[in-house]
C-alpha cells in the first residue's frame, strides 16, 4: 500500500472547531499540505459535527486511525499525564510519521515540543494569512470576537496587531 500523501499537517480538535465554526477552514490551506486528524480527534469533535463531516466528504480533511499497539500505548501514557486523547493521539502520530501539528493547548504543546514535533497554532495560521495578503487585519480581528462569542478560542490579546510586532 504505502503512504496516501507524502506528508500531512495534523489538526487537533480546538483549532479544527475554531476554524470550522467561523467558516474559515480554508485559512489552513496557507500551509500548502494535505490536512488530517486522528480518529480520536474526529470522535472528540461533536459540537461542529456537520461542518466537520462536510470537510471529510469533500476530502479537505482526512482521518488517520491509530492502530499500532505501541502508539496506542503512548497515547494512553500521555492521557495519564493529563492530556486529552485527541491531543495525545495527534502528538504521537505527528512524532512517529514526521507530520507537523496545529495545536493550541500549552500543556500539550510542551509535550509535543519535548518530542520534537513541528508545531503551528491557530494564531500563527491567521498571522501567516495576514502576511500573505489573504486577510486584512480588520478581518482577522473579527475572528477574535467571533471565537470569544463562541467560547472556542480564549485570547489574551484584543488584536492580531499585538502578535505581528
Amino acid at each position: 500500500m504505502g503512504n496516501y500523501w507524502s506528508t500531512y499537517v495534523l489538526v487537533d480538535a480546538p483549532p479544527l472547531i475554531s476554524f470550522s465554526k467561523i467558516g474559515k477552514f480554508d485559512l489552513l490551506e496557507i500551509l500548502a499540505l494535505p490536512l488530517a486528524c486522528t480518529d480520536f480527534v474526529r470522535a472528540e469533535v461533536r459540537r461542529s459535527r456537520e461542518p466537520l463531516e462536510n470537510l471529510f466528504a469533500v476530502q479537505r480533511l482526512k482521518e488517520i486511525a491509530l492502530i499500532d499497539p505501541a502508539q496506542l500505548l503512548e497515547v494512553e501514557q500521555l492521557y495519564g499525564e493529563g492530556l486529552g486523547r485527541g491531543e495525545a493521539s495527534s502528538i504521537v502520530l505527528a512524532r512517529h510519521k514526521g507530520y507537523s501539528l496545529i495545536l493550541d493547548a500549552k500543556r500539550a504543546r510542551k509535550k509535543a515540543e519535548a518530542r520534537s514535533v513541528l508545531l503551528h497554532s491557530t494564531a500563527e495560521i491567521v498571522i501567516q494569512n495576514i502576511r500573505a495578503g489573504m486577510l486584512t487585519m480588520t478581518e482577522a480581528d473579527t475572528f477574535i470576537a467571533q471565537w470569544q462569542l463562541l467560547g472556542e478560542f480564549p485570547l489574551s490579546y484584543k488584536s492580531f496587531t499585538e502578535l505581528l510586532s
